[in-house]
């Protein structure tokens, strides 16, 4: 049996073989599910599925092509890639219940016409199919609706990408700056996306509409962020990833990344082929605001009288030709594209025509602003046209602004490569960073002063190579080691001329004799140390050797008076040798006279002890087997018999907790078995398994660990659930879990009647256990600890993917969460682990 997640709720299916479709326990959805048995790709399908339903499309969608890597043939694969391309989410329809498909990434390509959604259909079964196709023609007219709404909006010029809150709910540095951007480029005449204002009034199900007009219209998207993972925040990269793939098909499109407060290398990796803009820069706004309307020249108040029309000298089209060429200078770009085609029914090879299309196309009021476009335009299909049918003036003209724009666009990448590098060597302080500046400015050898700063870099990567090895043979020198100094030779040879370090090839032979006189001083000084004679004999040899260097015929004057005294002393010391050896004999003499003495006493007295012991021992025997007998009547008949009988009295008035523990004391005698097991005593027998509440539609089991007056503390039986101890506070009152076991859980989990059972303790009223009481009440008592978890708490576990706490289970610490694996380590507070809640409950209240 396979186990997936519901596409709608993310409950857990459990799917037998063969089966194709089958619908949720939880949220009654019919679904469709993969046809694979495969534990890997169960796996990645429920990664994919997690991930979908968290908004990170394009991550489940990466998830679904390895599936399909793996096996091409699963039709439910390619549904979830269609899934993820529309940004599909199932909600809950408060009026009838059921989940619906709601679109978070509008597309002019209908789902129908998808290779996906084709191949879904060619490998599903007929069951699967019929499913596919239902939920298809949903989704189709989802998206119809939509577009329709879209229509409606005013075009945008700026689409403000960005983050507004944080994790605490609390407003961004990004929204602030965002804001300030959106004032300045409105001021400026710019119609600009800025989510805060422009979806202020509107209902959450008019965001998908206006949000895909303001992508599909805006030329100009900024994707504003102080955080790499602002950047990646799931509806952040959800607008500028659709906003990317929107650029391949239309060109005229640009996205600006812009940061602070990080660097420009922590950017996602899309953003690698794009400029990006750094905020923290002085006049960053109006760099920003001047950019953006080289892209987007807003409309300038009309002039009749210095009207610029280009005109082909045809009567016919000439009228036309203005028309079209005054609706681009009032920025009409549809009116005037409009007026072109009208041009071109009459004269379809008119290349003024072609050349108006195309400023419509890319929003230019007059033909001189061509060259301010941010990319080039020469594989657009009507420039190609204009430069087919016009005439040598006008095609010189276009073809100029073409390479103005690759030149300026040159440059820039010019200017971005030689300012990268300039970095590099002003932070170079080694060889290998010298060399890499050297490489970068070499690449653009002929670009403004590079060569020149290519050389530089190899002589400072030459000079931090030299001061390498200069400095490695310094350090061998002041080793004062013979052979290093020796070795320091040929480095300072091979940088002949750097420094001293001709002067110090000379003086090494120098250096390495005097080390290896001190090291020789040095040995003779340490060996005479010891205090022996032999020790210091041959330290004196040693410095005689050295021909009077340093101090050595004053060392060895001192060793020989040093050898001198030591043979006094050593006479001194056999002397009291010999006195101490002759004392000790003396001694133990006395002891073992005494010890004898001793013997002999212990002797007399142990014969008459055992005259009187016979006696004793006769009349003693009689009266011990009474006494056994007595005694073994008394522990097995008359003490459990009047505890037997105290038990079944506080049965009768109802005092159970007192019985059960007077049971437990004669067990085993007559019926007390029988009524250990009642329902009123069961309670108090630890090891004893009870059923209270329900948790995720199943019941909870509990353990019975001991009981204290009418109270009992049980612990649940099974791991019920799979969390992480707290992402901010280090005690554990004010921790997640415990807010959630003394909240939501006690809610959800019991009755009424049931709660009324609990009784509060200073940890709560549903608590963990400490490493102390678990090892007390499990370890101590012969109960297991290490347990499984409920279906629903593997289920999560599985989805964590923190496979190697597979067995582990929080416990109470006052400072930090700490896993049961017997040991009583500490773990980080912030993994996920599973959780066995306790409580103290009165059983027959």
């Amino acid at each position: 049996m396979a186990i997936y997640k519901c596409k709608m709720c993310s409950g857990e299916l459990e799917v037998t073989e063969g089966v194709t479709v089958i619908e949720c326990e939880y949220c009654g959805t019919k679904q469709t599910v993969p046809t694979s048995n495969d534990e890997n790709l169960q796996g990645l399908f429920n990664r994919a599925n997690t991930l979908r339903i968290k908004s990170e499309f394009d991550k489940a969608e990466s998830i679904y092509e390895k599936i399909l890597q793996a096996k091409a043939d699963e039709a439910e694969a390619y549904w979830g890639l269609i899934l993820c391309k529309y940004g599909i989410e199932y909600v809950e329809d408060p009026k009838t219940f059921k989940r619906i498909p709601t679109c978070h990434r509008t597309s002019f390509d209908s789902i129908i016409a998808d290779d996906d959604y084709k191949s879904a259909i060619q490998y599903a079964d007929s069951v699967q199919r019929e499913l596919y196709e239902t939920e298809a023609k949903e989704i189709d007219r989802l998206q119809k609706e939509i577009l329709a709404l879209s229509q409606k909006e005013d075009p945008y010029d700026v689409f403000i990408c960005y983050k507004e809150t944080d994790e605490s709910g609390q407003r961004t540095q990004d929204s602030v700056i965002a804001n300030d951007i959106y004032y300045q480029l409105t001021q400026e005449g710019f119609k600009v996306f800025y989510a805060a204002i422009t979806l202020e009034d509107k209902l959450g199900s008019a965001y998908e509409p206006c949000i895909f007009a303001a992508l599909n219209s805006a030329k100009v998207m900024l994707s504003i962020g102080t955080k790499p993972e602002y950047f990646n925040a799931v509806w952040v990269k959800n607008e500028w990833s659709r906003y990317l793939k929107m650029m391949k098909k239309d060109r005229s499109k640009m996205l600006i990344p812009c940061y602070k407060e990080m660097d420009a290398y922590e950017l996602p990796e899309e953003f690698a082929h794009l400029q990006a803009q750094d905020m923290s820069k002085i006049g960053f706004i109006n760099d920003l605001v001047r950019g953006i309307k080289k892209v987007l020249v807003k409309n300038e108040p009309k002039k009749e009288e210095k009207v610029t029309v280009i005109s082909d000298g045809s009567a016919n089209v000439a009228p036309l030709l203005k028309r079209a060429f005054m609706f681009l200078e009032d920025g009409n770009w549809q009116e005037a594209n409009a007026y072109c085609e009208k041009v071109l029914d009459q004269d379809p090879e008119n290349a003024k025509a072609y050349v108006g299309k195309l400023m419509a196309e890319l929003r230019a009021n007059k033909i001189e602003q061509l060259p301010d476009q941010a990319n080039p335009f020469d594989e657009r299909n009507n420039y190609q046209k204009a430069i087919r049918f016009a005439d040598d003036g006008l095609r010189n003209t276009l073809t100029d602004y073409v390479a103005r724009i690759k030149e300026r666009n040159e440059n820039t990448r010019l200017d971005s490569i030689y300012e990268s590098a300039a970095k590099k060597m002003a932070s170079a302080n080694s060889e290998q960073e010298y060399l890499a500046a050297a490489e970068s400015f070499e690449a653009i050898a002929n670009w403004k002063d590079s060569a020149s700063k290519a050389k530089d870099c190899q002589e400072k990567a030459e000079a931090c190579r030299k001061n390498d090895i200069y400095n490695k043979a310094i350090s061998l020198i002041i080793s004062e080691d013979e052979f290093k100094i020796k070795q320091a030779i040929p480095l300072f040879e091979s940088i002949n001329g750097w420094l001293d370090a001709d002067d110090l090839v000379r003086d090494c032979p120098e250096y390495a004799e005097t080390a290896r006189k001190n090291n020789i001083y040095n040995k003779a000084i340490s060996i005479g140390q010891k205090d022996t004679v032999e020790s210091i004999t041959e330290a004196i040899g040693i410095l005689q050797g050295l021909s009077g260097w340093k101090d050595s015929p004053q060392k060895v004057m001192e060793f020989e008076d040093r050898i001198q005294a030591l043979k006094l002393l050593e006479e001194e010391r056999k002397a009291q040798e010999a006195a101490r050896k002759k004392a000790e004999a003396e001694r133990k003499a006395e002891e073992e006279r005494i010890a004898a003495e001793k013997r002999a006493e212990q002797e007399r007295i142990a014969l008459a002890k055992a005259k009187k012991r016979k006696k004793i021992i006769t009349l003693t025997s009689i009266a011990t087997g009474i006494i056994i007998a007595f005694v073994i009547v008394l522990t097995t008949v008359i003490i459990p018999g009047n505890r037997y009988k105290e038990a079944v009295s506080l049965y009768n008035n109802q005092k159970y907790a007192e019985a059960a523990e007077m049971f437990k004391k004669c067990e085993g005698y007559s019926d007390s078995s029988k009524y250990l097991k009642t329902d009123e005593l069961k309670w108090y027998v630890p090891g004893n398994t009870c059923s209270i509440g329900s948790y995720k539609g199943k019941s909870v089991d509990w353990t019975i660990l001991t009981a204290d007056g009418d109270k009992v503390l049980v612990a649940t039986t099974y791991y019920i659930d799979y969390l992480r101890l707290d992402p901010g506070s280090a005690d554990y009152e004010d921790s997640e879990i415990y807010a959630w076991m003394n909240g939501s859980f006690v809610q959800e989990a019991f009755t009424d009647e049931e709660r009324n059972m609990i009784s509060p303790s200073e940890f709560g009223k549903v608590f963990l256990l400490s490493h102390e009481e678990k090892e007390r009440y499990y370890a101590g008592q012969g109960i297991t600890w290490i347990g499984e978890g409920t279906a629903y708490a593997k289920a999560l576990q599985a989805e964590k993917g923190n496979y190697a706490a597979a067995k582990w289970g929080w416990l109470r610490y006052s400072n930090y969460g700490e896993f049961a694996t017997g040991t009583g380590d500490r773990e980080l507070k912030y993994f996920e682990r599973y959780i066995r809640v306790a409580m103290w409950i009165v059983p027959n209240k």
